[in-house]
């Protein structure tokens, strides 16, 4: 396969707000730069509202909730998993450059604060999961390039259930709950998933930069548990049931010379678990019926499937902290088996967890089924070498309003559309600001026949009853550059500009 890498020039101009710098006296061009990441899968493009005010107080929608708790994290890059829909508004809400990878990628992205210099298979045109779950961007970082790998990896073939006693493809226990215990076997069940091809495309591409300095983040929901977690002092615990196995996808990178983030500071999986999935019995998708039958009860399948790696090897970058981000699994996972799991001391941080480390989340409050990750990082950077803006995904630009009787007639150009497939019937939505991401769910729609030139002015006329629509929710319009159809089950959004209702009526 051609991996194509899309470079651009190193300008000197540094994007106002996205220097998180500390100046130090090592030298007058050396400062020290934290960098936080999160890794944060957001269930379904943050569809799952829960509106029952005694859950969730206030009645935020999911989106504003993961709004608030990706700025709570003060996060600067973030790893986006199942996606499609919110990707491209979450980086206009976040103000936030953006990169999903081709139009063909459903549901993984890459938000950063700092500018993106380099981008890696833009023309990626794979619709198989073997090479459509990762997507990579080279960032720079007040002068430093770092690069940054999110990942969605197959969550078929999830031996993590077949080694406790159940099938991880049907998700149902196995009969007489018998497990599969043999390293030999796993290490087949695991290679029929894609998870190992997924992330050797990925080692594949690091590999030319492991021998630079160059900071090297790859991280995501890989849909599979770590060799790191299931080892012998664990065998009793969360019904590992005395298996103990070096999962495929977490020795590639171990071997690749990477690092493990979260045992970087907390090495004892016994205390530190670091649990993100499920946080609550009710997330298992085990067949609970059958495993009530097989195996006598439920299962306790907590796992940690989210990580960020690094080379830690490298000059000039330490890692500062480590933490789970979202409630307790302690909390809301109702013990199965007899173990006491009192012990337990992830770090957690989020909008609802105070100086202590308690929290005062409800059980459905969090916006996913799964907790997400951060790690924070300090770099040595140099401040004096940055890189003017750059724009891989596409743009509203030159937007202009008039007044049309009662309708509003809106101009803009569409630029940056070099990800154009021709095979895709590109459409333009007008919707509530903070309408779902659905197929179908949109107040206008206008098709886009052909490949419009950036220079070419596109107009769509908002009528009155769109407009009255907006007044009566006192609600923005959005305009969404999306597709007709969906992506592998995600309604993905290329982008969005978002006009504010007081723009709309002052006209």
């Amino acid at each position: 396969m051609k991996h194509k890498f899309i470079m651009t020039l190193v300008i000197s101009i540094l994007i106002a707000g996205c220097d998180n710098s500390i100046d130090t006296n090592e030298s007058p061009n050396i400062n020290k730069t934290q960098l936080t990441v999160l890794t944060a899968n957001v269930w379904n493009e943050l569809k799952h509202d829960n509106n029952d005010p005694t859950d969730n107080p206030g009645g935020k929608i999911a989106y504003l909730l993961a709004i608030d708790e990706m700025r709570a994290a003060k996060a600067d890059v973030i790893l986006l998993q199942e996606s499609g829909g919110t990707s491209a508004r979450l980086a206009e809400d976040l103000d936030m450059y953006l990169w999903q990878g081709s139009d063909l990628i459903p549901d993984t992205a890459i938000l950063s604060k700092y500018p993106i210099s380099a981008v890696f298979d833009a023309d990626e045109k794979s619709t198989t999961k073997d090479n459509r779950a990762n997507v990579g961007v080279q960032l720079n970082v007040n002068g430093r390039n770092v690069i940054v790998w999110a990942n969605h990896l197959d969550y078929t073939h999830y031996i993590n259930y077949d080694a406790r006693g159940g099938n991880g493809v049907t998700w149902n226990a196995n009969p007489g709950c018998i497990q599969v215990t043999d390293s030999d076997e796993l290490y087949r069940k695991d290679m029929k998933s894609k998870r190992p091809t997924q992330i050797q495309h990925v080692i594949d591409h690091i590999k030319p930069f492991i021998p630079s300095n160059t900071l090297i983040i790859i991280g995501g929901d890989f849909n599979e548990a770590s060799g790191l977690d299931w080892t012998s002092a664990t065998a009793s615990m969360f019904d590992h049931k005395g298996v103990q196995f070096n999962y495929e996808t977490h020795k590639r990178l171990l071997d690749a010379g990477l690092t493990d983030s979260y045992r970087e500071i907390y090495p004892d999986p016994v205390t530190y678990p670091g649990i993100t999935w499920p946080y609550t019995n009710d997330d298992s998708w085990t067949n609970k019926q059958s495993y009530l039958q097989e195996c006598g009860r439920a299962l306790d399948d907590r796992d940690r499937i989210d990580f960020i790696y690094f080379n830690a090897q490298i000059e000039g970058v330490s890692l500062a902290h480590v933490a789970v981000v979202g409630p307790y699994s302690r909390e809301f996972f109702k013990p199965v088996d007899s173990n006491d799991y009192s012990q337990l001391q992830d770090i957690h941080d989020g909008l609802y967890i105070n100086e202590n480390g308690q929290s005062s989340y409800t059980k459905r409050q969090w916006p996913s089924d799964h907790l997400w990750y951060k790690a924070v990082f300090i770099l040595d950077t140099n401040e004096n070498e940055t890189t003017k803006p750059q724009y891989f995904t596409p743009q509203f630009d030159n937007v202009e309003y008039t007044k049309e009787d009662d309708d509003i007639q809106i101009s803009f150009n569409l630029t940056n559309l070099h990800l154009w497939d021709n095979d895709i019937n590109y459409v333009l939505e007008i919707t509530d600001r903070y309408q779902h991401a659905t197929i179908g769910h949109y107040l206008q729609r206008q098709s886009l026949d052909k490949k419009p030139l950036a220079t070419d002015t596109i107009n769509i006329l908002v009528t009155a009853d769109t407009l009255n629509h907006l007044i009566m929710k006192n609600e923005d319009l959005q305009i969404r550059y999306t597709s007709s159809a969906r992506a592998d089950g995600y309604h993905k959004i290329y982008a969005v500009k978002t006009i504010p209702l007081s723009v709309l009526t002052t006209l």
